[in-house]
């Protein structure tokens, strides 16, 4: 009767403390608020993210590349990834001047386009991506022109962007493109969108680059970066004046600010080091006296993932040494823009090096200690 008894006890406890447990679960909320100001939502978020037990688990699972053997697979200037939904690999190649194609498991499949000046020639390919329809599409920087190949590498047409010099660039839906280019007056750089088929462009946001400066480790300023989303908004983020990510229509319209409190992140000594050993390579002669910010800017560039949610690089150590690997940090946003999770890992330095994040995947470009290349996929899991 008492061990009964005592098993109806335990059982009420373990279904008390499962409800418990269920009744936390369902407590949890989200922190922020969402309001909307002159037609435009605004989504302000703490600094703590929605799950703050949340684990991120990432293991590489593909690495192209290698040393000596077959030239397909030796890599000298990867300037873009691209994947399609099929998970094939596509890299610009800026030295030889053409694209080439891997199948998801990391085998050579084609290159497309050739050096040289003519229709389906590159003189310094760059930003390549997939459309709907399976065609191939890469800028060419020094023709000003977006060069369209069919999916088995056939030059189809080419659209001439005239004045614009496509520095950073990515491709909306219906042949829309949006050109990040340098403007002196005043000095800095603008983003455009420009209809394809019509040519007109619309300017959607403006960024007051600092004049160069030689005394400033310029290194850490803030940079503009943006992305199109899985809906074809546009994703936009110039962290100057704090932790704000912009989000814009299809049409071009700002929709949408995202806010996050943040604290800063200091540059440190050991980062100061790097930056002052790394000039003193270039001028051995030179004194070198730098200034430095106190901390790192809010963030370093806003992407996009294939469901629509918003990878935000947030820090990464600078490291002179690009195969060395330092503590990076990521926040997550959803697709509304609430602040769900934050995850750290150790990569290779990520300053200025492609990054894709597709079907799960995580793809960017790694180089070893004697400086060879690498595309590297990484199988990427969030748990929350």
């Amino acid at each position: 009767m008492r061990s009964k008894s005592a098993f109806l006890a335990l059982l009420i406890l373990l279904v008390s403390t499962m409800a418990d447990v269920a009744c936390g679960r369902q407590k949890l909320e989200w922190k922020g608020t969402i309001t909307e100001k002159n037609g435009v939502v605004i989504v302000k978020n703490p600094k703590e993210p929605l799950y703050r037990n949340s684990e991120f688990n990432i293991v590489q699972d593909l690495k192209i590349g290698k040393k000596a053997g077959k030239p397909e697979y030796m890599f000298s200037q990867i300037t873009s990834l691209e994947v399609d939904a099929k998970g094939n690999i596509y890299a610009a190649e800026a030295k030889e001047n053409h694209i080439r194609v891997f199948d998801r498991n990391g085998v050579y499949l084609r290159t497309v386009g050739r050096p040289g000046q003519g229709p389906g020639e590159f003189t310094f390919p760059r930003h390549v991506h997939v459309n709907p329809a399976g065609e191939i599409m890469a800028t060419d920087e020094a023709s000003r022109s977006v060069k369209v190949f069919s999916p088995d590498g056939n030059y189809l047409r080419q659209y001439l962007l005239k004045t614009f010099y496509p520095m950073e660039m990515d491709y909306g839906g219906g042949d829309v493109f949006y050109i990040m280019d340098f403007s002196m007056e005043p000095p800095g750089f603008k983003l455009f969108r420009l209809d394809s088929w019509t040519d007109e462009p619309t300017e959607l946001a403006h960024w007051a680059m600092p004049m160069p400066d030689p005394s400033r480790a310029s290194i850490f300023d803030p940079i503009m970066s943006f992305a199109v989303m899985p809906d074809d908004r546009l994703l936009y983020g110039c962290p100057t004046e704090g932790y704000e990510i912009q989000i814009f229509s299809p049409q071009g319209r700002l929709e949408k600010k995202i806010l996050k409190d943040w604290d800063p992140q200091p540059v440190t000594a050991k980062e100061k080091e790097a930056v002052l050993n790394e000039l003193k390579k270039r001028s051995p002669s030179g004194q070198v006296d730098l200034e430095f910010p106190k901390s790192h800017p809010p963030y370093r560039v806003v992407k996009s993932d294939d469901l629509g949610r918003i990878i935000v690089h947030v820090f990464s150590e600078y490291a002179a040494e690009q195969s060395q690997k330092t503590e990076t940090l990521f926040d997550v946003f959803d697709n509304e823009g609430r602040y769900i999770a934050q995850f750290h890992y150790p990569f290779q330095t990520l300053i200025e090096k492609p990054m894709l994040w597709r079907g799960g995947k995580f793809y960017t470009i790694e180089q070893d200690e004697d400086g060879y290349l690498y595309i590297v996929r990484y199988a990427v899991g969030f748990k929350f």
